[in-house]
């Protein structure tokens, strides 16, 4: 527990200040059940499988089964956790999330599961609680725990870490639109999100692409000096295009908006197609529908 305890206090140091400020986009609860169930049958499968703890030694004509009630009673404490996070305890931080939330509810959720784990541990096996027991089994189990959860850190930040959240306070909220703009005729756009701080204003030929992230959609826009920044906005997908020139702009997949304009290439067959953007490393995936529509307007540009 100590370890657990030592590590904890020594990200929390590291984080505070810089990341405090790196926005970052909160799934949805779907996303969270879904991550809880890999945890649960990953747990399942080591127990299973590689037996740690001295799990090869117990023998049950049901072991299988019990081995497995750690990944299920796992699965649901971290499901329930994330369920009180969104709808009690951080409600009303959906509009600041920030990556250090993110990092505490992991090792929150990581808590949670472990101590349930040790419950399960005390009405499967007949042993009373124990203050030392608990802390062993937490430390054992957290030892093996808390490398998964700060490699799924690690990734976070490399994939958020030059991500800003595009906010304007506006001091008349009557100003506001209550529903999308028109398509704008000039270069210079206003993109609006679902909030009223939510907004975006810059050039059409700024925006390279628009993707989907959750309840969020992820700009990216080439700043003057030749730099992709990226610009994070709570909105949909359909909102975005709506604010779009439908002749600069096509949706090549549920998850893109691409600016025609800022191809460089397709690649790939008709179900497996990719484009290239200028100023993007990583290609862009196109649905199978949308193909013939983008090599039309690519050709046409």
């Amino acid at each position: 527990m100590a370890s657990f305890c030592g590590a904890f206090l020594t990200l929390y140091q590291v984080i505070q200040e810089d990341l405090k400020q790196i926005p970052f986009p909160r799934p949805r609860y779907v996303t969270y059940a879904i991550a809880a169930l890999v945890t649960g049958l990953s747990i399942a499968f080591i127990l299973n499988v590689f037996q740690p703890f001295g799990t090869d030694r117990f023998k049950h004509d049901y072991k299988i089964w019990i081995l497995s009630g750690y990944g299920i009673v796992a699965a649901l404490s971290i499901c329930l956790y994330y369920f009180l996070s969104l709808n009690l305890f951080n409600a009303r931080q959906e509009d600041r999330w920030t990556i250090v939330h993110e990092t505490f509810d992991l090792f929150g959720s990581m808590l949670i599961g472990l101590l349930m784990c040790y419950f399960y541990f005390l009405v499967v096996f007949g042993f009373k609680l124990s203050g030392s027991g608990m802390f062993s089994f937490l430390i054992r189990a957290g030892s093996v725990s808390i490398l998964p959860v700060l490699g799924l850190y690690g990734f976070l930040f490399s994939q958020f870490r030059d991500l800003e959240r595009s906010t304007i306070e506006f001091d008349q909220p009557e100003k506001v639109p209550s529903k999308p703009l028109s398509r704008p005729l000039h270069k210079s756009i206003t993109l609006y999100g679902t909030n009223k701080e939510d907004v975006v204003s810059t050039k059409e030929e700024e925006v390279i692409y628009i993707k989907a992230e959750d309840n969020y959609v992820i700009l990216h826009l080439l700043t003057k000096e030749g730099i992709v920044s990226r610009h994070m906005i709570r909105s949909t997908m359909k909102l975005m295009f709506d604010q779009l020139s439908a002749d600069i702009f096509i949706s090549c997949h549920r998850s893109y908006i691409i600016n025609i304009k800022k191809i460089i290439s397709l690649t790939g067959n008709k179900n497996n197609t990719k484009v290239s953007l200028e100023h993007i490393k990583k290609p862009i995936p196109v649905s199978r529908g949308k193909v013939d529509e983008v090599r039309s307007l690519y050709s046409a540009s």
